[in-house]
C-alpha cells in the first residue's frame, strides 16, 4: 500500500470513529451535524477550487510543455500530493492558486531543486498571506546603501502600511528565521528588513505565476 494510499485509509477510519462516537453519545448530535452539513461541505467546496484553478493553469501551459517529462521529475507524484494536501487544509482559501503555481512550476522547471521543493511547500503550508505580501513589498526595496539609514526606512514604510506592529514585528522574524530576507544588524530594538536572499527570490518564484516566455 503506498503512503497516499495508507495515510488516506487511515483518515477515512478516524472519520468513521469519531461519526459512530457521535451516534453513541446524544450529547454530540450538534458536533455531528457540523461534521455532516458544514465541515464536509466546505472541504468539498474547497477540493472544486482546487481541480477548477489546477485545470485553468495546465490548460495555460498545455501548449508551451511537454507534458510527457512529467514522468521525469522526480517524486512528482508527492509534490503534487503535498500542494493539494496543503490548499485543502489551508485556513485561507485565496492561498490555493499559490499551491497550484508551486506545481505549474515544477512541471515546467525541469531543473528545480526537490529538496528546495519541498522546503518551500512546507514554507507556504507555514506562511500566511500577510508573511507573503510583506515578502512582496521588501523585495521591491532598492538594495541599501552603506552607512544610510535605508533600512530603518524600510521598516518605517511597512509600520505605516501595516499598523499593527507585534504582527508586522513576528512576520519580520518568522522571515529573517526562515533565511527569505536579510536585516540591518542591531543587538537590539525591532527586525529592520534590508532585502530578500536568494532563497526568499526564488521561494517568491515559486509560488507565482510564471509570465509566459
Amino acid at each position: 500500500m503506498s503512503e497516499a494510499t495508507e495515510n488516506h485509509t487511515i483518515t477515512n477510519i478516524g472519520a468513521g470513529i469519531a461519526k459512530a462516537v457521535m451516534h453513541s453519545n446524544p450529547i454530540t448530535g450538534f458536533v455531528q451535524t457540523i461534521y455532516d452539513e458544514y465541515a464536509s461541505q466546505q472541504w468539498q467546496q474547497r477540493r472544486e477550487k482546487w481541480e477548477e484553478v489546477f485545470e485553468e493553469k495546465l490548460k495555460d501551459i498545455q501548449n508551451d510543455v511537454d507534458f510527457q517529462k512529467i514522468m521525469s521529475i522526480p517524486n512528482f507524484a508527492q509534490i503534487l500530493a503535498n500542494a493539494a494536501q496543503g490548499a485543502m487544509s489551508d485556513i485561507e482559501e485565496d492561498k490555493v492558486d499559490l499551491y497550484v503555481n508551486t506545481v505549474i512550476n515544477t512541471i515546467k522547471n525541469e531543473d528545480i531543486n526537490n529538496t528546495k521543493t519541498h522546503i518551500f511547500l512546507n514554507m507556504l503550508r507555514d506562511c500566511t498571506l500577510l508573511h507573503i505580501e510583506i515578502l512582496t513589498e521588501i523585495s521591491k526595496a532598492k538594495p541599501p546603501a552603506p552607512y544610510n539609514n535605508s533600512a530603518s526606512n524600510l521598516l518605517m514604510d511597512l509600520r505605516m502600511k501595516y499598523k499593527d506592529n507585534e504582527i508586522l514585528e513576528a512576520i519580520l522574524k518568522n522571515l529573517s528565521e526562515n533565511h527569505l530576507i536579510y536585516t540591518a544588524l542591531k543587538t537590539i530594538g525591532p527586525t529592520a528588513p534590508t532585502i530578500l536572499t536568494d532563497l526568499g527570490k526564488e521561494f517568491l518564484q515559486f509560488i507565482s505565476k510564471q509570465d509566459k516566455k
